[in-house]
């Protein structure tokens, strides 16, 4: 198959880490980096089009220089310049850039600390888990997205790829209906394969579609009724063809997990009856519809036959948000505006949770500038009719599990968000002992984002969760679902122990920005993932009942 974009793109990317590497000025790096983004997002296959005899087309940001690169690339698999350039640097530092889509400079770093200088020795080394202790877990993520050859994106990006493709093939000839599925639909926070079910009479021309996609990298598998493409973002994208009498079957064996598949066949009495919707293949079988987000393989089939199914939380339940930046500290807009966007969103309160002080990279608030918020909060709820700004605080826990404030200041407020954001690699019992202690404080209303893990980036540091949970529900706190697509923290898993133990939930959105307000539908989701239902979901709750519900956190401080 012919280069794809991202292919030729990765050398032009190479090409611009390299002249990096030599002192090169940066406006020429930046010249490189941008071309190569330009030609990822182009939509048509750039060396198909060179290939049939066509000039480059005039793609912004790709000059004439740049053009001859490409056209060189397409010629030869390769540029002249990566080469040269790549023989003044340890041995495998280019190949290994190459291989698994790093700079050059991650990559010496490889060749330097692990002492390898082949893709194998590496992947040796990632199988003995040596790369993290040695580069860092931000790279070693990069490093095992690359060795295995499919790169998991973020929920968010997974969507956006796949909405892409519905409505590619939506307009290809013969194709009546283009439905999202698999982990897309069932909500899971990274993806490694998006999935969809396409009800068309001509598959044929649907494949010649996806294969000539400026995306696609390379097909992997091809049938009658399938094709399987590696893209060039990353992820594989399965597409599998049906005619509308067997549409219903076909969504439900590409959306559900293996495991559900496998609780359905082994719950019920299997039937070859042609369905065109879910409901009817569920139905057949004697089961109701199972909502996609709890299609893991987690108990559902039985709940569903014991009519114990949870009513699921909807985003258009939620009244308000209780995690939200302004300028203050490190949003990007005032506290009124925050306020406008959050009223224009239909909502009843907001809480603004501003960092303390000791998140100095931040502008975290010190006690002075919290008590001159609190006033200006006070006096705007004065204005408001039908809405309620919460005064509140994100307050830093300290190492030691002690909170940024006093006490004396903590009891002014309405919320207490409590979260950590430093010190995460102590150990799995210290760390364990300063949430526990955090949680104990009778002013603590909530803890943010649990696990300070970032999709992708991080891990979440190590903690007893056990212990954890039963600390929070012991003292009747509540627990975040941080709505944040490169968080989402708490996961599915912890959100079904929480309900498993009666905790309630906050889902909120952290937001740093009004748009970010938006971010409630990916916590919703969330949520829904954990059988999370409005009753479990405290800011579902009305105005005076939320403020009771607050109020019940801090028993010993409000008594």
């Amino acid at each position: 198959m012919a280069l794809s974009n991202n292919q030729i793109a990765a050398q032009l990317g190479q090409l611009a880490e390299l002249l990096r590497a030599e002192g090169v000025n940066r406006f020429k790096v930046k010249a490189y980096h941008t071309a190569a983004e330009a030609l990822r997002s182009y939509p048509q296959k750039v060396s198909d089009l060179l290939a049939g005899g066509q000039s480059l087309p005039k793609i912004p940001g790709i000059g004439a220089s740049i053009g001859s690169a490409i056209q060189e690339i397409v010629q030869s698999g390769t540029l002249a310049s990566v080469q040269r350039l790549g023989r003044g640097l340890p041995p495998g530092t280019a190949e290994i850039a190459e291989a698994i889509g790093i700079s050059v400079r991650e990559a010496q770093r490889l060749t330097k600390s692990l002492r390898v200088d082949t893709v194998e020795d590496l992947r040796k080394k990632l199988q003995a888990g040596e790369v993290g202790s040695a580069v860092g877990a931000t790279l070693e993520c990069k490093v095992r997205q690359g060795i295995e050859g499919i790169r998991r994106v973020l929920w968010v990006e997974a969507r956006d790829l796949a909405e892409h493709f519905q409505a590619l093939l939506t307009h290809a000839n013969g194709c009546r209906q283009v439905e999202i599925a698999g982990s897309v639909r069932r909500g899971k926070d990274t993806v490694g394969t998006l999935a969809l079910v396409v009800q068309t009479g001509n598959a044929p021309a649907a494949r010649k579609v996806l294969k000539k996609h400026g995306g696609v990298e390379e097909v992997s598998e091809e049938t009658e009724s399938l094709i399987v493409c590696k893209l060039a973002a990353g992820p594989l994208l399965r597409v599998r063809f049906a005619d509308a009498a067997n549409m219903g079957a076909a969504m439900v064996e590409e959306t559900g997990s293996p495991a559900h598949l496998l609780e359905v066949k082994g719950a019920v009495k299997a039937s070859r009856k042609a369905v065109s919707t879910e409901e009817t293949w569920y139905e057949v079988r004697g089961l109701p519809w199972i909502p996609p987000e709890l299609r893991e393989g987690r108990g559902e089939v039985e709940a569903a036959q014991n009519g114990t199914l949870p009513d699921l939380v909807q985003l258009d339940q939620i009244r308000g948000d209780l995690h939200a930046h302004t300028t203050a500290s490190d949003g990007a807009h005032s506290l009124e505006e925050m306020v406008r966007a959050a009223r224009a969103r239909g909502y009843s309160y907001l809480a603004v949770t501003d960092h303390s002080k000791s998140l100095q990279i931040t502008n975290g608030l010190d006690e002075k500038r919290l008590r001159q918020q609190m006033k200006a909060i006070d006096k705007l709820n004065a204005s408001l009719k039908g809405f309620r700004v919460f005064k509140g605080s994100e307050v830093d826990i300290l190492a030691d599990g002690e909170l940024d404030f006093e006490d004396s200041v903590l009891k002014q407020l309405d919320i207490v968000m409590a979260s950590i954001h430093s010190r995460f690699a102590l150990g799995k019992a210290e760390q364990t002992a300063r949430l526990i202690r955090a949680i104990e404080n009778p002013y603590v209303t909530c803890i943010g984002h649990l696990t300070g893990r970032k999709l992708l980036k991080r891990p979440g540091y190590e903690l007893d969760l056990d212990k954890v949970l039963r600390a929070i529900k012991a003292n009747n706190k509540l627990l975040e679902i941080n709505s944040s697509p490169e968080r989402l923290d708490i996961d599915d898993s912890l959100a079904m122990k929480a309900r498993e133990l009666g905790i309630q939930i906050l889902i909120n959105t952290d937001a740093h920005h009004i748009q970010e307000l938006d971010f409630m539908k990916f916590g919703v989701q969330q949520a829904r993932r954990g059988w999370q239902s409005a009753d479990t979901v405290v800011n579902t709750l009305e105005l005076p009942a939320l403020v009771r519900r607050l109020r019940a956190t801090q028993p010993r401080a409000r008594s």
